[in-house]
Protein backbone atom coordinates (compact mmCIF):
# COMPACT_ATOMS: atom_id res chain seq x y z
CA UNK A 1 0.00 0.00 0.00
CA UNK A 2 1.38 3.07 -0.62
CA UNK A 3 0.81 6.41 1.01
CA UNK A 4 -2.51 7.60 -0.69
CA UNK A 5 -4.20 4.78 0.56
CA UNK A 6 -4.27 3.30 -2.43
CA UNK A 7 -3.24 -0.76 -2.65
CA UNK A 8 -0.98 -1.41 -5.84
CA UNK A 9 -0.65 -5.24 -7.36
CA UNK A 10 0.79 -6.78 -10.03
CA UNK A 11 -1.54 -8.77 -12.39
CA UNK A 12 0.13 -11.52 -14.85
CA UNK A 13 -0.72 -12.73 -17.76
CA UNK A 14 -0.62 -16.62 -17.15
CA UNK A 15 -0.16 -16.96 -20.89
CA UNK A 16 2.73 -14.51 -21.76
CA UNK A 17 3.94 -13.55 -18.18
CA UNK A 18 3.13 -9.71 -19.39
CA UNK A 19 2.79 -7.70 -16.53
CA UNK A 20 0.43 -4.98 -15.13
CA UNK A 21 0.72 -2.82 -12.63
CA UNK A 22 -3.11 -2.26 -10.78
CA UNK A 23 -4.38 0.34 -8.56
CA UNK A 24 -7.19 0.18 -6.10
CA UNK A 25 -8.11 3.14 -3.28
CA UNK A 26 -8.71 0.90 0.10
CA UNK A 27 -11.77 2.18 0.81
CA UNK A 28 -13.33 0.76 -2.46
CA UNK A 29 -11.66 -2.85 -1.71
CA UNK A 30 -14.97 -4.78 -0.89
CA UNK A 31 -14.03 -9.11 -0.98
CA UNK A 32 -17.31 -9.67 -1.86
CA UNK A 33 -17.53 -7.92 -5.32
CA UNK A 34 -15.85 -9.79 -8.12
CA UNK A 35 -13.81 -8.05 -10.37
CA UNK A 36 -13.81 -8.36 -14.12
CA UNK A 37 -10.74 -10.18 -15.26
CA UNK A 38 -8.41 -7.94 -17.28
CA UNK A 39 -7.70 -8.48 -20.70
CA UNK A 40 -3.85 -8.99 -21.46
CA UNK A 41 -3.14 -6.57 -23.92
CA UNK A 42 0.78 -8.65 -25.32
CA UNK A 43 -1.98 -12.34 -26.60
CA UNK A 44 -5.43 -11.17 -25.49
CA UNK A 45 -5.92 -13.72 -22.31
CA UNK A 46 -7.64 -13.24 -19.55
CA UNK A 47 -5.87 -12.06 -16.37
CA UNK A 48 -8.09 -13.31 -12.95
CA UNK A 49 -7.63 -9.93 -11.39
CA UNK A 50 -9.62 -11.45 -8.45
CA UNK A 51 -6.50 -13.34 -7.17
CA UNK A 52 -4.03 -10.51 -7.88
CA UNK A 53 -5.92 -8.45 -5.58
CA UNK A 54 -7.00 -11.04 -2.73
CA UNK A 55 -2.87 -11.97 -3.09
CA UNK A 56 -1.66 -8.35 -2.96
CA UNK A 57 -3.84 -7.71 0.35
CA UNK A 58 -2.67 -11.04 2.18
CA UNK A 59 0.80 -9.52 1.18
CA UNK A 60 -0.08 -6.07 2.52
CA UNK A 61 -1.11 -7.79 5.60
CA UNK A 62 2.75 -8.86 6.58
Amino acid sequence: MNDNNVLEFLLVCKNCNAEYLAEMPVDEIDMNDELAPMECEDCGSDIDANAALKQAIANSKK
